[in-house]
């Protein structure tokens, strides 16, 4: 009988650990899908990335270094630190500072958030649990856009990520400094990839506090997570003083000036509407409010209910979501549905744990494939090869290289849009280009393609070659 009961338990197992692999399978080509299909010519060349391209230019080859990041809303705003154009400058080193180097950066965000969310949520919870998570967030087609998207708000899921495995780390071991300063080193490093990410600092604020009454630890950890996360903000101090403090009056005008009176308080909702669609597949703000009331509720169930580093999490989370609508309707301006991504893992978690625990998984599994298959024509749309990419940006450079060569005309453009980005790739190529106006010999590349005006059509950009140098 004890031999039937052990091959029966052994049987068991086996099938459980099977099944978690066709369902690891499964999700993993999901992804693939998703996320590499068509990529090189799906990645853009514009604004955002030609700015990582020229910081680095100068950096590299001038040894120009920059102290300031992304700036904050919009060109009133102020700045963060320049993290992000340090983390591409190795991979630009492998492109010889071409911008293919984002196309190799993305393929590994791709698999670090994918790697990052499995290893995170088995070692918090279970397999299960990072199943869950990981099927939710792939058939979420924001995150199949952002996680193609070479720019800060990448980083954001790692970051938050990070966050969770961070809290299980320190309430276990809250007497390691290192564990202290490195938790303060990664929050400000994330901190300065979007300002969203203040959110997540309330988060772990919130999650430190409650470590510290739970543990009875001394004062001595926080101070040196403050001390590092301050640290991170040096590239902005040496800023400020050098130029008389311009950044700081920035920040100050930003969080206490005048501002703008005509403010919507209610503005954020229609964005949450989009962000929740595709696992509402209507936009419906009563279905958004229900998932932020039953994700509310549900996470203080699971808070009540729970133990040890857990509760903490929970807890926190529950709080970071209020305080997310809170501090968005204070705001009274229409943010970007990408606003919302640090919060989506600490949804996710929560739902994946009420799941589990009321043993619904069956019926996820079938909510989440008919959401897949509801959302598959944005998955298409999402996929699709952009005539404006980079790819086809380097292949009319390549196309000019080939057929008339490198110097002995000058270019014009439809668009200062495009100017810049096809300056940076004519310059990285090493054309070296006239710039008397007055020149017969001249290429111009136009946007869309002028019919009238065009040599050649290379994806959504016309080329015009002057008839004088038509070979």
């Amino acid at each position: 009988m004890q031999l039937k009961k052990l091959a029966f338990n052994i049987l068991s197992i086996v099938k459980k650990q099977s099944l978690l692999s066709v369902c690891f399978f499964l999700i993993f080509l999901f992804f693939l899908y998703t996320r590499l299909t068509n990529l090189q010519y799906r990645i853009p060349f514009s604004w955002d990335q030609i700015q990582f391209s020229e910081q680095i230019w100068g950096i590299v080859r001038n040894h120009d270094f920059v102290l300031l990041g992304p700036r904050v809303n919009n060109d009133l705003g102020f700045y963060l630190a320049p993290y992000f154009t340090y983390v591409l400058i190795p991979f630009y080193f492998l492109t010889n500072l071409h911008p293919n180097a984002l196309i190799v950066f993305v393929i590994l965000m791709h698999f670090t958030i994918i790697v990052g969310i499995t290893y995170a949520f088995t070692r918090l919870w279970s397999a299960k649990h990072a199943i869950i998570v990981l099927a939710l967030w792939l058939i979420n087609y924001h995150t199949q856009l952002n996680d193609i998207s070479p720019w800060w708000p990448i980083m954001i899921p790692i970051g938050t990520i990070i966050t969770l495995l961070m809290i299980k780390i320190i309430y276990e071991n809250p007497d390691r400094n290192f564990n202290w300063i490195l938790f303060g080193l990664l929050q400000g490093f994330f901190f300065h990839m979007h300002f969203q990410y203040i959110l997540m600092i309330g988060f772990t604020l919130i999650a430190i506090f409650l470590i510290k009454r739970r543990k009875k630890c001394t004062w001595r950890g926080s101070g040196l997570f403050l001390i590092t996360f301050i640290i991170t903000f040096i590239p902005l101090i040496l800023f400020d003083f050098r130029h008389n403090f311009l950044n700081f009056k920035l920040f100050i005008d930003f969080f206490f000036g005048s501002g703008s009176s005509d403010k919507n308080y209610l503005s954020f909702i229609p964005v949450l509407n989009n962000f929740f669609h595709p696992y509402t597949i209507v936009k419906s703000t009563l279905l958004s409010s229900l998932i932020l009331i039953l994700t509310i509720l549900g996470g203080f169930y699971l808070f009540k209910n729970s133990k040890g580093f857990k509760q903490i999490i929970y807890f926190s989370a529950v709080l970071t979501i209020v305080f997310m609508l809170i501090l968005f309707s204070a705001y009274g301006k229409r943010p970007s549905e990408y606003y919302f991504l640090f919060s989506l893992p600490l949804f996710l978690m929560i739902v994946a744990e009420l799941t589990l625990q009321f043993k619904l998984s069956s019926i996820l599994v079938m909510v989440i494939v008919f959401m897949a298959i509801i959302n598959y024509p944005t998955y298409q749309n999402n996929i699709r090869i952009n005539p404006q990419s980079l790819f086809f940006m380097d292949k009319t450079v390549l196309y000019l290289e080939k057929n008339i060569g490198k110097t002995g005309y000058r270019l014009s453009f439809s668009d200062d849009n495009i100017a810049s980005g096809f300056s940076y790739l004519f310059r990285q190529k090493g054309f070296k280009l006239e710039t008397d106006t007055k020149s017969h010999s001249f290429v111009h590349i136009s946007i869309p393609p002028d019919k009238k005006l065009t040599t050649k059509i290379i994806g959504n950009y016309g080329v015009y070659i002057s008839k004088n140098l038509v070979r």
